[in-house]
């Protein structure tokens, strides 16, 4: 579990997500994949407001009963 400042620390402030839409499932008994449909608003100088859309896929894993985020290090 990551608290939200560490997050944003993490991430930066180059952008906002304004959208996020589940675009694809694929599940096995203790694990899915899944494909995220983004949609940001960027907070960089040249591109300030402009939005952008794209795809990334995440891994979530059941532990004890429970559906919990994977990220690799």
């Amino acid at each position: 579990v990551v608290k939200r400042e560490q997050y944003a620390r993490r991430f930066g402030a180059g952008g906002a997500w304004t959208g996020a839409q589940v675009h694809e499932v694929k599940c096995e008994p203790e694990r899915c994949t899944v494909r995220l449909r983004l949609t940001s608003t960027l907070n960089v100088p040249r591109f300030r407001g402009q939005e952008l859309t794209g795809y990334i896929d995440e891994t979530w894993v059941r532990a004890d009963g429970q559906w919990w985020f994977y990220q690799a290090l």
